[in-house]
């Protein structure tokens, strides 16, 4: 099963959920939520749909579309974040995380960007507190 909707244009085309919030994340006006926890993008003007199962969701009824599914026009898409966490000790705190969680850890004498799972024993983070394991 799934954790990512169903969703589809006024077309009736099935849309990738994945490259929706990759296109939504070229404009930063449209991510109304990006953290451990999930994305929440606004997708109110594009005419996307979610589909919603094969009957009326209260009373059964046939399904008004072609496919024979009843859709519902969306103004914000979520992609929750399930199952992909990583567990770290950082400095004295063991910590449960997102996989893709992105910390800043100094590199010599920058700072650069790494994935939670990318973190390595011994790195520092900028705020100074070291990768344990």
């Amino acid at each position: 099963m799934s954790d990512k909707p169903l969703l589809i244009n006024s077309k009736g085309e099935r849309i990738d959920v994945d490259e929706l919030v990759g296109r939504c994340r070229e404009d930063p006006n449209r991510i109304l939520a990006d953290d451990d926890v999930g994305v929440v993008a606004y997708v109110g003007d594009m005419d996307i749909f979610v589909v919603t199962g094969l009957g009326h969701p209260e009373t059964g009824a046939p399904a008004p579309d072609q496919a024979g599914h009843w859709v519902k026009k969306v103004t914000e898409v979520s992609v929750v974040r399930f199952g992909q966490g990583v567990r770290h000790q950082i400095g004295s705190v063991v910590q449960s995380l997102a996989a893709d969680s992105v910390f800043v850890i100094r590199d010599g004498d920058s700072l650069r960007k790494v994935l939670a799972t990318d973190l390595k024993p011994g790195m520092v983070l900028r705020t100074g507190e070291k990768v344990y394991w």
